[in-house]
């Protein structure tokens, strides 16, 4: 589900860096309670939540922006949620109820956090993207970044046939879509592509998603003998706690 969050004036302070930035959302703790942000700049935001009373403390959930665009002196931000549901249809987590009764006009505090990915191709002649479809805003926003012809293997999984997309860049794309086969675990069938890549010297892993799927990259990316250095593999989700 898409949300479009919007800053109005020169206070909301933005800056769009592209690729897979993300940013920490401030929701209400409840459908009635008011939303109370930590006073103060980034640096040390924590503590000051940490110091709001637990039934006025926001919820912090972090997301990556699938699109920054300027609206005059603010900006308008497009974040996407995955919204689960268990067998019986209820659905799992704060982030996603909130993004099903969020309306226009209801406020949410941003704090913005910078990149993860770091693929340079300066120095990079090679990308390959792994992820399942909670990573897939930040995969779309860096394939847009990306300069003219940059070599790149993307695998995504996702939960149905929906959920593909055209994938828009300026990067020379292959890519491999899996729908993901009922009761098989989140990112099997990422772990069986990635095990089928050769990787080259010069090859930069970006893997993002389930957790057990990641931590599973990282020990593939070791056995490829590829260097710290040149993966980054982050759990977005972990299928055995409450998603949120």
């Amino acid at each position: 589900m898409r949300v479009t969050l919007r800053g109005e004036d020169g206070a909301f302070a933005f800056t769009d860096r592209g690729l897979d930035q993300w940013v920490r959302l401030f929701l209400p703790p409840s459908a009635d309670a008011p939303l109370v942000l930590p006073s103060g700049g980034a640096e040390g935001w924590y503590s000051r939540w940490q110091a709001l009373p637990a039934d006025r403390r926001p919820v912090v959930r972090n997301y990556t922006i699938r699109e920054a665009r300027r609206e005059g002196a603010g900006w308008d931000l497009d974040v996407d949620l995955v919204v689960h549901r268990s067998a019986d249809g209820t659905v799992e987590g704060v982030a996603a109820g909130w993004a099903l009764e969020v309306r226009p006009g209801d406020r949410v505090g941003v704090l913005e956090q910078g990149v993860l990915f770091r693929c340079d191709p300066r120095t990079d002649d090679r990308l390959l993207v792994l992820a399942d479809e909670s990573g897939l805003p930040g995969v779309e926003a860096g394939l847009r970044s990306l300069p003219q012809g940059f070599a790149v293997e993307v695998a995504l999984e996702v939960a149905g046939a929906g959920d593909v997309r055209d994938l828009p860049s300026p990067a020379d794309l292959e890519v491999h879509w899996y729908v993901r086969t009922h009761g098989r675990p989140t990112g099997d069938s990422l772990s069986e592509h990635l095990a089928r890549v050769v990787p080259t010297a010069g090859t930069y892993l970006y893997a993002v998603g389930e957790a057990g799927f990641t931590a599973a990259v990282q020990k593939q990316a070791v056995a490829l003998g590829l260097p710290p250095e040149q993966v980054d593999a982050c759990a977005y989700w972990s299928a055995r706690r409450a998603r949120g």
